[in-house]
């Protein structure tokens, strides 16, 4: 959207106070590593012979799909145990009929998870522990290694535990490094691209003994489309959990009206309950700019939302969970992908159906703490490359005029 990209990266108070927060996080996080992570073993059989645990958002959830396939395919869905965030449990529960699956939660607080913790101790998985305990959740507050160090466990891989073997110091120290500033942007999309798929695949091929490339474990879900549906569809998700990574309505406009240009497509703004104003106001304002075949709609479950994605002709999504989720269900998608985290969490593809989109900005890497008033690196992607890849992906007759890249 004709930003000049900035001569250079240079830190801004505003990080400056972050990275101190993170130095005293990391004194605080020791001690408590000291006075605390000391795991215990089981005292008699254990519970399982697997736990496994992602306590995360959706999107990140998804991503760890194939590996806790992998996991239980190897152990048995009854052997095993999810521990996973309590909002995540509707979206596992279907796909692990025969697994156990513990719905926890995060929290900022320390005493608040001490409670927590508290609250949970006579749960089996806590109070007789497992076999083998696999983390697969890579960027962890010390919150979360608490929750870890409270089931007892023989084994462990890819979390604290005393004594550590060199891999598993290794694969924690890897997972804790902070996300690093680009010199170059991301050329290629792929799964060999997203770290955190190659991080799920080494903690498993220790975990299970065997080699397990991270294209072995590429998510997929399967959702029959509606027997209802009708005509084209482009299904667009603006929303984020951080306000910082949605599709702005400015951008979302400029990139409708140059799809519109080449062919005549409905689109659907989708969004949770919680977004409900936000998505009806969007769509009111892109009609009244003369998009008149765009539409809201508020989904009530997660089911109903992947029902949606799945009935799409193509998807528009910015880096968030709809994101994995349309790529898992093998939609045609084109996201927008920012640089908070670079080279993490996206940029992975089930086939050349989905495609991740960037601007490669100096401060890339940021951890999403932004010094600019928006977010250059997603504002500043094409809107005309960006059209002529849903273009691309839309089976529809076109009006016979070419959107330029440029």
């Amino acid at each position: 959207m004709g930003h000049e990209e900035p001569p250079s990266w240079t830190a801004s108070p505003a990080h400056e106070r972050q990275n101190m927060k993170l130095r005293r996080a990391a004194l605080l996080r020791t001690l408590i590593y000291v006075a605390c992570l000391r795991r215990k073993r089981p005292k008699t059989k254990p519970y399982k012979k697997c736990a496994i645990f992602k306590l995360d958002a959706l999107g990140d959830s998804v991503l760890a799909l194939g590996a806790i396939q992998s996991i239980t395919r190897h152990f048995g869905e009854e052997n095993c145990v999810l521990v996973c965030w309590h909002k995540v449990k509707e979206f596992m529960a279907p796909r692990f009929p025969a697994m156990e699956i513990v719905g926890a939660q995060a929290f900022t607080n320390l005493f608040d998870t001490l409670l927590y913790l508290r609250s949970v101790k006579q749960h089996s998985i806590f109070s007789e522990g497992v076999g083998l305990l696999i983390s697969l959740r890579h960027h962890r507050s010390m919150h979360h290694d608490l929750i870890l160090s409270a089931i007892p466990a023989e084994t462990t891989v890819g979390a604290p535990d005393t004594p550590l073997s060199d891999f598993e110091n290794d694969l924690i120290k890897k997972s804790l490094v902070r996300f690093d500033r680009l010199s170059k942007p991301i050329s290629e999309n792929g799964s060999d691209k997203c770290k955190e798929l190659s991080m799920h695949s080494a903690v498993i091929s220790c975990a299970l003994g065997t080699n397990i490339t991270p294209e072995a474990i590429v998510p997929c879900i399967t959702c029959a489309a509606s027997a209802n549906n009708t005509g084209p569809k482009l299904v667009v998700t603006p929303f984020t959990g951080s306000a910082v990574r949605d599709i702005s309505t400015a951008q979302l406009q400029e990139i409708l009206s140059a799809v519109s240009k080449q062919c005549d497509v409905e689109s659907v703004i989708v969004s949770s309950a919680a977004d409900r104003n936000r998505s009806e106001r969007m769509a009111a304002v892109l009609r009244a700019k003369g998009l008149l075949r765009v539409s809201s709609i508020c989904t009530e479950s997660l089911q109903q939302f992947i029902q949606i994605l799945a009935d799409a002709t193509a998807v528009l999504t910015a880096d968030s969970a709809p994101a994995h989720l349309a790529t898992a269900l093998d939609k045609p998608t084109v996201a927008l992908i920012g640089g908070g985290q670079p080279g993490w969490f996206g940029y992975w593809r089930r086939s050349e159906k989905q495609v991740w989109l960037d601007h490669h900005v100096p401060c890339y890497g940021c951890n999403w703490y932004c010094i600019y008033n928006e977010a250059i690196c997603i504002t500043g992607i094409s809107a005309k490359l960006a059209a002529a890849e849903i273009v691309r992906r839309l089976p529809v007759p076109t009006s016979g005029v070419e959107i330029s890249y440029n």
